[in-house]
């Protein structure tokens, strides 16, 4: 077979301008050589020829190094797409291949939905002369329609408009519209049965051969389905007007800058000082060799005794990782006013927002040791001469730590490792996360002190409700103790009228009448005399705290 019949054969790479673009700034320009199997000067060229920007020297050790770095935008001419064939084809037949554009699906799609036909549509072939306008050459997606939930974000699939756009655009790039990966939406797909593209399916259009798209088929199941976003979302100018709110528009900007700078630091870095001492921490509650089964009881007596906060959650290769993340966080947050406890919780805007990290487990059927098969053996043995033993404790089951973190936000915002992002790569988010969460800590701080304050103020009511009750209570048993002694002081001036009334006026009359008037004014709580012997009478009592009694003086001498 001849060279040329060779090159006629390999399969044509043919790429759109803005997808050139994003892949060289995404993986370098290199990486893009290497990955289509093309010449660095070829390509260097092709991007040359279709006013392609490129990174400039140094652009990727600058951000290996963490430091800010500017895209150069890509100019706007018309969409074209772009051969990157290694063929013999002259420079002439690549330039005509720039001005092949594809717009006829979308208005084909549209018109498919407006008078739907029982058979199959064939777009016309493109013509690589025509002008068209390069809006009208792209096709624009609506944002999905989301929910939150538990602080995950949630997609709402509708079943026609998934349809439409698995078929306007390639999978990867409806994935992008949802956040999530490609493989998410096949599986979307096929639980709505809605038909994709199959493969070859966009070389073919693009190459202007006829394509067929087949009808939605009718199905009995939901038009709708939901599911989570796992892919990193970039942050649209809409979402940073909206994101953290509840900022002033200056700390929103640094927020939200730190967050899209972030970095995560080196293994050779040192670590923050309190994860440093949280380490020490951790060596000494492991040195107390205490088990898992009686740590919880132990730390029940002794309070001085608490396991560390991710003590029995994260395999011990995952620690340095974790260690990481937290550091590279408050690398970061820390000259913006954040601090850092030695349980390695956030202080955040003044509010203690707590970390809570889990690694995944795998429930596996638990092999038995060789110490463990000597215990049973032995245990067996005694059971079958008859003597007394007691069964090994031997657990049937063995949770082996898979790799994968999850992380909350004081059980508020869930970030979790998935396929293809792992925690590292979401640090901004994470970051984000522990502003938000502030906010939502110091709402619940704010209703709690005033739910606080109003019990308070009703206990304080209630408290003062009675003072004034038993006050009230205490000035009326005196006013009826008073009229007592009123009375009885009426009482005893009445009968001396009568005494003076019947006996004769004589010395020891008089004497008993001064006496007993005397004894009179001393109940009268209107005159309230002090008696030489009983000294002033406390009306305000009642007549048994009142009652005359008579001393003991023997017993008491």
């Amino acid at each position: 077979m001849s060279e040329n019949n060779t090159e006629k054969n390999k399969p044509e790479i043919i790429l759109s301008r803005e997808s050139l673009y994003n892949e060289i700034w995404e993986i370098s320009l290199s990486g893009v050589a290497k990955k289509y199997g093309i010449s660095y000067a070829c390509l260097r060229k092709e991007c040359a020829d279709a006013d392609i920007p490129v990174p400039p020297p140094g652009y990727w050790s600058q951000i290996e190094c963490g430091k800010e770095v500017k895209k150069t935008p890509l100019p706007q001419t018309k969409g074209v797409v772009i051969n990157l064939s290694n063929s013999s084809a002259s420079r002439k037949n690549k330039k005509a291949m720039h001005t092949h554009t594809f717009t006829e699906l979308p208005k084909m799609l549209s018109a498919k939905f407006s008078h739907p036909k029982p058979s199959a549509v064939k777009p016309a072939k493109l013509n690589s002369a025509s002008s068209v306008n390069p809006e009208e050459s792209e096709t624009v997606l609506s944002p999905p329609e989301t929910f939150l939930r538990w602080g995950q974000t949630y997609n709402v699939y509708d079943r026609e408009t998934l349809y439409r756009e698995v078929w306007q655009m390639p999978v990867t790039e409806v994935a992008k519209k949802y956040s999530v990966s490609d493989v998410t939406i096949h599986k979307v797909c096929k639980s709505l049965e809605i038909p994709t593209p199959p493969p070859g399916y966009w070389a073919k259009l693009r190459a202007g051969k006829p394509v067929t798209i087949p009808l939605l088929p009718k199905n009995a199941a939901p038009n709708q389905k939901t599911g989570p976003r796992t892919e990193k979302p970039g942050m649209s100018l809409e979402d940073r007007s909206h994101c953290l709110g509840f900022l002033q528009e200056e700390e929103r900007e640094i927020v939200l800058a730190a967050a899209e700078h972030i970095w995560l630091s080196p293994e050779s870095a040192p670590l923050h000082p309190k994860i440093t001492q949280y380490q020490r921490a951790a060596e000494a509650w492991e040195n107390n060799e205490i088990s898992e089964e009686d740590s919880i009881l132990w730390a029940q007596w002794q309070d001085k005794i608490t396991p560390p906060f991710l003590w029995g959650e994260l395999a011990a290769e995952t620690l340095p990782r974790v260690y990481r993340i937290i550091d590279s966080l408050i690398r970061v947050m820390e000259p913006l006013g954040c601090l850092l406890t030695e349980n390695l919780d956030f202080i955040v805007r003044g509010e203690k927002v707590p970390l809570i990290i889990k690694e995944n487990k795998k429930k596996t059927v638990h092999v038995l040791t060789k110490q463990e098969r000597k215990e049973l053996l032995l245990y067996q043995e005694a059971v079958k001469n008859g003597v007394l033993a007691q069964k090994p404790k031997i657990r049937k089951y063995d949770y082996v730590y898979k790799g994968r973190l999850c992380l909350h936000v004081d059980h508020w915002k869930e970030f979790r490792d998935s396929g293809k992002v792992r925690l590292e790569e979401r640090l901004g988010e994470i970051l984000i996360g522990l502003y938000e969460s502030s906010e939502i800590v110091r709402k619940e701080r704010e209703e709690r002190e005033d739910a606080r304050r109003l019990l308070e103020k009703e206990k304080r009511c209630r408290e003062e409700g009675w003072e004034e009750y038993n006050a009230e209570v205490e000035k009326t048993l005196a006013l009826k103790n008073q009229a007592e002694d009123y009375a009885l002081a009426c009482k005893i001036r009445t009968y001396i009228i009568a005494v003076e009334a019947k006996e004769e006026s004589n010395e020891k009359t008089t004497a008993w009448i001064a006496w007993a008037k005397n004894k009179a004014d001393w109940y009268d709580p209107l005159i309230a005399r002090d008696d030489e012997n009983f000294g002033q009478r406390k009306h305000d009592l009642n007549a048994e705290e009142k009652e005359l009694r008579k001393s003991d003086f023997h017993r008491y001498w």
